[in-house]
C-alpha cells in the first residue's frame, strides 16, 4: 500500500475529519508515516478488514458498511487517541490534527484549515458525539459519516 494510501486509512481512521483539511498538505514524516502503517496493519489483523476491503474504502472515500471495517475506524479512532472507551474525544482529536499541521511545511491557510477542522469536530461532536449506542465500532462509522458530510461543504 502507498504512503499516500496509508495516510488516507489514518485520516479516515481519526473519524474523516482531517480528509478534507488535509487533503492540499503534503504527507506526514517518514516516522509519522511507519507508525501509521504498523497501527493500520495492527488494527486490520485485530479485526479482520481484507486487503481488497480496505483498498476500495481509501480510493473511493468511502466510510466502510461492513462490521470489520467499521471497527478498523474505531481501532485507529482509539489508537490515536480521537475515542476513548468508545467515546469520541474532541480535544484528543484536535491535538492530533495540530501535530498532523505541525509536520507540514507552515502556509497562510493553516489556521484557516485548522478553524475549518475544529467547526467540522465540533459539529460531528454534537451531532454523533459518544453515539452508536455505545458501540465503538458504530460510533466510529458515524463520526466518520459525519465528518464526510460537513468537511466538503466548509472546504
Amino acid at each position: 500500500m502507498s504512503p499516500t494510501a496509508v495516510f488516507a486509512a489514518v485520516a479516515i481512521a481519526v473519524v474523516a475529519l482531517v480528509v478534507a483539511s488535509q487533503a492540499q498538505q503534503p504527507g506526514p514524516s517518514s516516522g509519522m508515516l511507519l507508525r501509521a502503517m504498523a497501527d493500520l496493519a495492527r488494527c486490520r489483523m485485530t479485526t479482520g478488514v481484507s486487503e481488497a476491503e480496505l483498498r476500495q474504502m481509501f480510493q473511493a472515500r468511502q466510510v466502510p458498511t461492513s462490521r470489520p471495517g467499521k471497527c478498523l475506524l474505531a481501532c485507529m479512532a482509539e489508537t490515536y487517541g480521537v475515542m476513548e472507551g468508545g467515546r469520541f474525544r474532541p480535544d484528543n482529536t484536535l491535538r492530533l490534527v495540530d501535530r498532523l499541521m505541525a509536520s507540514a511545511p507552515t502556509s497562510a491557510q493553516s489556521a484557516g484549515r485548522r478553524a475549518l477542522v475544529q467547526q467540522v469536530v465540533y459539529t460531528c461532536d454534537s451531532q454523533v458525539g459518544g453515539g452508536g449506542g455505545g458501540d465503538a465500532c458504530e460510533t466510529a462509522a458515524a463520526l466518520a459519516e459525519c465528518g464526510m458530510r460537513y468537511a466538503p461543504r466548509r472546504g
